[in-house]
């Protein structure tokens, strides 16, 4: 069977202009700079000079703790406060999540500079809120400015990226492990109204499987095998498990019936959107086709 390395189509295109503007302004200039970081500036001569210049130089090298410092800090951070918020906003049920969830992804949206900037206005010497307090409490609020105002500012321009991942890989395993008496005591509880509430394990629905009859050795007949092969195909794609148990299900029980074919065929393009030149969806029809 002879298949194309490469098809050559709109995306294709895109891609390929993609990858050529990353070249050009981000790996050549990063490249360039790796090699001249070696080279003589008169002859272009290999040297080390630079670095032992670089490591002389007590200015030099402290500044470049510090930013270790910070970004080690800041990560650690950032880990923290975006994992405990994706954790709460997925496994319970909080009130105007929607809105919370668009205050946290609208700062991804302002570049960094706006960001500090906003900062120094709110928090600097004469920013809004430090002379609110100062005039109408008497308190001294701290500096934006130094280690502290540093590791603030980007905790929280860059926590919402965590959040975002995080939030992600909970929704692909939204049940948590419960035990027997866990359950037992969950569904009798009535769950009062209020600011946060405990979401109740989904219900799993278990289809029904044909067991066959002991025997020696396992058989396992190609259109059992071609329903594993198609699971795991649509897994990787990160479909739902409703998705890949309809779409195997119809494949294993109808594998050549015409008509159950052309439903798995109008699921992956009318509902999720599947071009007929998609990978998982060529790799589906050619499984259908055999």
């Amino acid at each position: 069977m002879n298949k194309k390395l490469i098809r050559w189509d709109f995306w294709t295109g895109v891609t390929l202009l993609a990858i050529l503007v990353f070249g050009l302004f981000l790996i050549y200039p990063l490249f360039s700079l790796f090699i001249t970081a070696f080279q003589d500036p008169e002859t272009g001569a290999f040297t080390l000079g630079h670095f032992t210049h670089f490591f002389q130089r007590k200015y030099y090298y402290e500044s470049m703790i510090n930013s270790f410092t910070v970004t080690t800090c800041v990560t650690v951070l950032a880990i923290i406060i975006g994992t405990i918020l994706a954790y709460f906003m997925s496994m319970y049920k909080v009130k105007f999540k929607s809105a919370v969830e668009v205050c946290i992804i609208i700062s991804l949206l302002s570049p960094p500079f706006i960001g500090a900037y906003s900062w120094i206005l709110i928090g600097g010497r004469s920013g809004v809120l430090t002379q609110w307090l100062q005039n109408s409490f008497g308190i001294e609020a701290p500096s934006i400015y130094g280690f502290s105002g540093i590791l603030l500012v980007l905790t929280l321009k860059l926590y919402p990226f965590i959040y975002l991942y995080v939030s992600a890989d909970i929704a692909r395993h939204p049940k948590m492990d419960y035990t027997a008496s866990a359950k037992k005591k969950n569904a009798e509880k009535q769950e009062k109204p209020g600011l946060i509430s405990r979401r109740r394990p989904r219900e799993k629905t278990v289809a029904a499987v044909e067991v066959p009859a002991p025997s020696e050795k396992p058989v396992i007949s190609p259109v059992m095998q071609l329903n594993t092969t198609v699971q795991r195909t649509l897994s990787r794609a990160c479909f739902n498990n409703e998705v890949v148990s309809y779409a195997a299900s119809l494949i294993c029980k109808h594998h050549k019936d015409e008509n159950s074919k052309q439903v798995v065929r109008d699921l992956l393009i009318d509902k999720y959107g599947f071009t007929e030149g998609n990978k998982v969806y060529r790799y589906v029809k050619n499984c259908l086709n055999q």
